[in-house]
């Protein structure tokens, strides 16, 4: 394997980084929404009001009807929810939940065609030609052509449908997060930009910790399901995975991964 095959055996870094690009972009967005809601609008009614004397009266029926500050966080949380589906997945009531409808397939699905030329391109470089389909052709409509077969729409939906649901995963991971950070808050008396820098923060740490991995992790899923699938198809077996371990080598890598990368010997393995 030579050194840019290392650094991107795949061949699907631009599709990574578009897909990164647009759901952080995404984020970013729902961030901004949340943001304006608890800062801007005081949802919460955090700020402070100043005390003043008003001329007293008796109660009018039904006036203590309100929401209390118990059911105020569950309620943002089911807004918030609601956002997320429509500002990060793109759900909304004239769109499907069917996660081949659903913005992330376009790259999973760059990606999965690349997986399918690579395997392709490799059964015809090992001697393997025979296995090739009949009508294939390594050009764009081949690989849509091959792309489209029962087969290999059915690993495609697969792909599609686990990457919904890490991505939903992701509105309920800031619903636990958020929800005790807005409980807590609102117990310490913190005023609306305090909250904002809080929830702010945690956006942007679920972000970078799921949503960019979510991206990243997902097209080269695509493109291994679409890959292997190419072998088991002709009939192949004995396939392995050639993986290399590696970290960043700072601070910042735990003490599994620092071992696992000072171990590695090389050897074909599945992690």
């Amino acid at each position: 394997m030579n050194s840019l095959q290392k650094q991107d055996p795949t061949q699907t870094y631009l599709i990574r980084r578009a897909f990164i690009k647009e759901i952080t972009r995404r984020m970013n967005a729902f961030k901004a929404v949340i943001l304006k809601a608890i800062v801007d609008e005081d949802c919460f009614g955090l700020e402070k009001k100043p005390v003043t004397v008003q001329v007293m009266e008796a109660a009018l029926p039904g006036s203590f009807a309100f929401k209390t500050s118990t059911n105020k966080v569950p309620l943002f949380g089911v807004w918030m929810a609601e956002q997320f589906d429509k500002g990060v997945l793109g759900l909304s009531q004239s769109v499907n939940a069917d996660p081949a409808n659903i913005w992330p397939h376009l790259y999973l699905t760059s990606s999965f065609k690349q997986g399918l030329k690579k395997g392709y391109a490799q059964l015809k470089a090992k001697g393997y030609a025979d296995a090739l389909p009949d009508d294939y052709q390594p050009e764009d409509r081949g690989i849509n052509a091959a792309f489209n077969t029962p087969q290999n729409a059915a690993r495609a939906n697969l792909v599609f449908t686990r990457a919904y649901t890490e991505l939903k995963g992701i509105s309920a991971a800031m619903d636990k997060t958020i929800s005790h950070t807005l409980a807590q808050g609102i117990v310490d008396g913190l005023n609306p930009k305090q909250m904002g820098k809080q929830i702010a923060a945690q956006i942007d740490t679920i972000t970078r910790t799921r949503a960019v991995t979510i991206a990243r992790t997902e097209t080269i899923r695509a493109h291994h399901v679409a890959n292997i699938g190419v072998y088991r198809q002709a009939g192949i077996e004995g396939v392995t995975v050639e993986a290399e371990w590696s970290t960043a080598g700072d601070e910042r890598v735990c003490t599994v991964c620092e071992k696992m990368a000072a171990t590695d010997d090389g050897e074909e393995r599945v992690y």
